[in-house]
């Protein structure tokens, strides 16, 4: 459907259009959206990545979607990229926007008048602890005309840390386009970085202090030494990169451990694994868990905020409700040598993706948001 001249202009704005879980979702919101009619264009803060790794960037424009960039590469450019992003939503006309992340959320906040002629739609999307966002984010809050959250828990945590109105809340989870996860196990295509003929643990992830891979590296040795079959493999790059890997090189282990940086085949690598590892510090609602569970795989993740509704009320034997190294890693030893459990668990969850959290779905929700907001103006 062609975009219409009458349609309300919606801007989707994030950090950046690297293939993260907010940006896919940025990515296919747009393009869903724009399906529907809506007239939709995305913003990003930062330049656009290169290829590889501009496959969204790819995405958007084979949808005729038109991208915008304001050039940041420092939060030190704070003062000309609020005076870049109110000369671009003035030009563009811009009727609503939602913001994706913490910058976005915050950048456009401090914008906010009441003689603005657009709507500001908030979105978070991990329960973040630290102390120093939760000053900048309920200075930010108050400006907000709507938020977005990702799950019930991280709304929750929104309403307690920010104070934000019930009625100024919406909880729309995350939606995936199944088909892309839908590879066989038994086929266990060859991966190149991995030696073949193991099984494999994986965790997926940015190498940062939240995806907890230190304390995931922690366990490795008594891990693997229990799991002979079976090898650890990092999948995904980030600041802690050097560190875990020296963490590894300590462990005993590490030509059992992989480490491959980012890679743009991840359904191919869950297709090829036992079991996705999630030892996030915390979380929102987990897209690589949403991966897993489309992929037909089984996992063993922390109790991190939006764990148990992804995975639903027969969750048992995949989150470690205790939270401590020993009951996560007596999930992981049981699962790993337990092919029934697994084949269970793996049915189960991609039933529930499936039923639960359909890419259809998630844009419906936002579109029919957007609607209700702009008719209430």
């Amino acid at each position: 459907m062609s975009h219409s001249s009458q349609q309300p202009r919606l801007c989707l704005a994030i950090t950046e259009l690297q293939t993260g879980g907010a940006e896919r979702c940025l990515a296919n919101l747009a393009c869903g959206l724009a399906t529907k009619g809506f007239s939709v264009q995305v913003l990003s803060l930062a330049p656009l990545p290169a290829a590889p790794r501009d496959r969204l960037v790819q995405q958007l424009r084979k949808h005729e979607i038109p991208i915008h960039c304001l050039g940041v590469t420092s939060a030190r450019q704070f003062i000309p990229a609020r005076r870049r992003l109110h000369v671009y939503l003035a030009e563009q006309h811009i009727e609503l926007i939602q913001t994706f992340l913490y910058h976005t959320n915050v950048l456009t906040a401090s914008l906010r008048k009441r003689t603005n002629p657009w709507i500001h739609v908030s979105g978070i999307r991990v329960a973040d602890p630290s102390r120093w966002r939760k000053r900048i984010e309920s200075w930010a809050a108050r400006r907000w005309q709507h938020t977005v959250c990702v799950s019930q828990d991280v709304a929750r945590f929104a309403q307690e840390r920010l104070r934000l109105p019930m009625d100024q809340v919406s909880v729309v989870p995350n939606g995936i386009d199944v088909a892309p996860f839908q590879l066989d196990h038994e086929q266990s295509p060859m991966i190149s970085g991995l030696p073949p003929g193991r099984k494999f643990l994986v965790s997926v992830g940015r190498l940062d202090r939240q995806k907890g891979l230190d304390w995931l590296l922690d366990m490795a040795p008594k891990m693997l030494e229990r799991c002979p079959d079976h090898d650890l493999v990092l999948v995904g790059d980030g600041p802690e990169r050097q560190s875990l890997k020296t963490q590894s090189f300590h462990s005993g282990f590490t030509e059992r451990i992989h480490f491959l940086g980012w890679r743009p085949d991840i359904p191919r690598i869950l297709g090829a694994s036992d079991l996705l590892l999630l030892p996030s510090r915390w979380e929102g609602m987990p897209n690589v868990l949403l991966e897993a569970m489309a992929s037909a795989l089984p996992v063993v993740c922390r109790d991190v905020h939006g764990a148990r509704e992804l995975l639903g009320p027969d969750h048992q034997g995949q989150i470690a409700t205790a939270n401590t190294p020993q009951a996560f890693l007596e999930q992981v030893i049981k699962l790993a040598s337990d092919a029934e459990s697994r084949t269970a668990a793996a049915s189960q969850n991609r039933q529930r993706a499936l039923d639960h959290f359909t890419l259809d779905s998630m844009i419906q929700a936002y579109g029919d948001l957007y609607t209700r907001l702009l008719s209430a103006r």
